[in-house]
C-alpha cells in the first residue's frame, strides 16, 4: 500500500470545512492560485519516511512517519498586523482543536495510528498603509502502518 499523505491531508481539510468558526474561510487541499478570499487554509510541503515494520519473506509492511504544513493566511484591508495575526491564531486554534479531538483516526483511514500538531510553527506578518497580512503555519505529524 502506498503513502497515506493524500488521504490524511484530505481528511483534515474535509473535517475542518464543517467547523462553524471557519464559516467563510476558504479551505483547500493545496494552495489555490489566484484566490480572492481574505481568509484561507490549505495544506502543503509534505515529507514522509518509510521504515520496514517486519522482515517477512512474503511481504514487508512499512511504518510511515509523515509531516505536512497547515497554512492559515489572513488579509485585512484597513487592518493592522495585530488584527490579522489574532484572526489567524483564532482560526489556527480551531484547526489545532480538531486535530487533537481526532488524534486517533484509525477507523477513518486504514493503518493510521496517530496524528497531531507537533514541531515548529511560524507566524509571519507584513503590512503597509492599506492593510496587513499574516500567515500562520503549523506542522502536522502522523504515523501509519502501510500493508
Amino acid at each position: 500500500m502506498a503513502t497515506k499523505i493524500v488521504a490524511v491531508r484530505s481528511l483534515l481539510i474535509d473535517g475542518i470545512k464543517g467547523l462553524p468558526a471557519l464559516d467563510g474561510v476558504e479551505t483547500t487541499f493545496g494552495y489555490r492560485w489566484g484566490s480572492k478570499k481574505r481568509e484561507r487554509v490549505w495544506t502543503g510541503n509534505t515529507e514522509f519516511d518509510h521504515q520496514p515494520a517486519n522482515m517477512r519473506p512474503v511481504k514487508t509492511f512499512r511504518d510511515e512517519v509523515a509531516q505536512f504544513e497547515v497554512v492559515i493566511l489572513v488579509e485585512g484591508i484597513g487592518k493592522g498586523p495585530e488584527w490579522t495575526s489574532a484572526r489567524a491564531v483564532e482560526i489556527g486554534t480551531e484547526v489545532e482543536e480538531w486535530v487533537a479531538i481526532h488524534e486517533n483516526w484509525d477507523t477513518a483511514i486504514d493503518g493510521l495510528s496517530a496524528i497531531k500538531v507537533q514541531g515548529a510553527g511560524q507566524l509571519v506578518e507584513a503590512f503597509n498603509d492599506k492593510g496587513a497580512v499574516s500567515e500562520l503555519t503549523y506542522t502536522v505529524v502522523y504515523q501509519a502502518r502501510l500493508t
